[in-house]
């Protein structure tokens, strides 16, 4: 149930959403002076979840700082978060999404040294199909790219990131690794993940990978006037990552 309800969050809290439910209203509405104002609220809110200088100020609030690590550092586990990639049918290829960052920054730590093992974490988050493993593929498909599979381990079981810290922290105990180990996603899930995983007591340094703010404070005319189309969306990221911690406290999974 928990599962359906957070995909049930996750697409009612798009502002794109918010503006659409605005339009229908007014659409419904016989009332004139209603419908202004529904139509007018809707646009204020396409302008202002567009509006690049605000999303990119939240996002240095919210988003830790990227991570150096030397060749020293030294880690016996490197925790992959999923929700990066997918098998796409037609072709039976992995499809790989924007957060494959995660992947790509833990095989370049393995390549180093600074991981021994790749701990893959991620089952299905498909509501329909539960077949698709994307742990499982993925460690195929690292296998194939000359990674050993002794060096790959698949966490198969979780659905989202409560199960990753749940089902990691088991294997994790089960394979005796009481060191820290690297925790490595997206920065905007970081926060979140990391409340999950303390909750389990599991060790970890956070290594904070596709940090999508611009670091500094970009007061330029056309970033705070200009709307942009991809801001709109990287907020439904953001507000998903916010609430999602929020939710997660409240029920006490972090």
């Amino acid at each position: 149930m928990f599962f359906i309800l957070s995909k049930i969050l996750a697409f009612l809290l798009q502002p794109l959403i918010w503006a659409i439910i605005l339009i229908i209203s007014a659409l419904a509405t016989s009332d004139p002076s209603k419908k202004k104002r529904r139509i007018f609220i809707s646009l204020a809110v396409l302008y202002l979840f567009s509006n690049n200088f605000l999303l990119n100020e939240c996002l240095l609030k919210y988003e830790p700082r990227a991570v150096k690590i030397d060749s020293a550092s030294h880690y016996k586990v490197g925790i992959v978060l999923g929700g990066y990639a997918a098998k796409d049918n037609s072709t039976g290829r992995i499809v790989f999404y924007e957060a494959s960052d995660r992947l790509l920054q833990a095989v370049y730590l393995y390549k180093q040294g600074v991981i021994e093992k790749i701990l893959l974490s991620g089952g299905s988050a498909a509501m329909g199909d539960i077949k698709k493993i994307e742990s499982q593929y993925v460690k195929e498909y690292l296998f194939q790219c000359g990674i050993p599979d002794s060096a790959v381990i698949a966490e198969t079981e979780s659905r989202n990131t409560y199960e990753n810290a749940v089902y990691t922290s088991k294997i994790l105990n089960s394979m005796k690794i009481n060191s820290k180990s690297l925790l490595i996603t997206s920065a905007t899930h970081i926060p979140r993940a990391a409340a999950c995983f303390k909750k389990q007591n599991v060790s970890f340094d956070p290594f904070p990978v596709q940090v999508i703010s611009s670091g500094v404070r970009d007061i330029t005319v056309m970033n705070i006037i200009v709307p942009n189309s991809k801001a709109l969306f990287t907020w439904d990221l953001l507000l998903k990552e916010f609430f999602g911690t929020l939710v997660y406290k409240f029920t006490g999974k972090c």
